[in-house]
């Protein structure tokens, strides 16, 4: 098994496949802010690309919204 292969989870029927012209692979992460994903640019690199949930309403639930960044990029 690869080093770090275990930290990765599949995606979910849920996640995107595609954000900002990033084709996501991988879950990466997930917390109170966020999901994190491994991603492939157009161009072939990785990245990790968050998403960014927003509170929804009164209700104070959170949703994701369309917000999105790439945090971190391979050469």
């Amino acid at each position: 098994m690869r080093p770090g292969a275990r930290l990765m989870e599949p995606l979910r029927e849920a996640d995107p496949a595609r954000i900002a012209g990033y084709r996501l692979f991988r879950r990466l992460g997930a917390g109170g802010m966020g999901v994190v994903y491994l991603a492939r640019s157009g161009g072939g690199s990785l990245a990790a690309v968050k998403v960014i949930r927003a509170a929804s309403g009164r209700s104070g639930r959170a949703a994701t919204s369309s917000r999105s960044a790439v945090c971190w990029r391979t050469r």
